[in-house]
């Protein structure tokens, strides 16, 4: 049997923790800092980064403070909430542009936060949902 732990995602900055407090509505429940070294060791990348660990139900992110933005590409996080409209709603009110597509007749959402990760969000209430599978 397989778990799931965490995702961990990279941040241009501090700023970005309100797209998970304040659009997601996730707990900041802690951080840690990787000293350059082990940087290196785990993720081939010489830098010092401090973290921010948000925890909502069983959903658990780690989000490394880079001063960098995400590269485009098509890796993407896909969340259930459970009212779209509210969502988009939040989003707006702190400048994040939600990204609707239509695909097969059916909507799909995304949204980047500040630093440009890409994040998938499907209404856990709604049958307009839809994948890129």
């Amino acid at each position: 049997m397989i778990g799931f732990n965490h995702i961990a995602v990279q941040a241009k900055g501090k700023e970005d923790e309100a797209f998970f407090t304040e659009v997601l509505g996730m707990e900041k429940v802690g951080g840690f800092k990787i000293d350059s070294a082990l940087a290196e060791k785990i993720f081939k990348i010489k830098q010092e980064v401090e973290t921010a660990i948000f925890v909502k139900g069983n959903v658990k992110i780690e989000l490394f403070i880079t001063g960098r933005e995400a590269v485009p590409s098509f890796n993407h996080v896909c969340f259930e909430i459970p009212d779209r409209k509210s969502f988009v709603e939040r989003c707006r009110r702190l400048g994040i542009k939600p990204i609707i597509v239509e695909k097969t007749g059916k909507s799909m959402l995304f949204v980047r936060d500040f630093s440009g990760n890409l994040f998938e969000i499907k209404d856990a209430s709604s049958e307009n949902n839809d994948s890129l599978r």
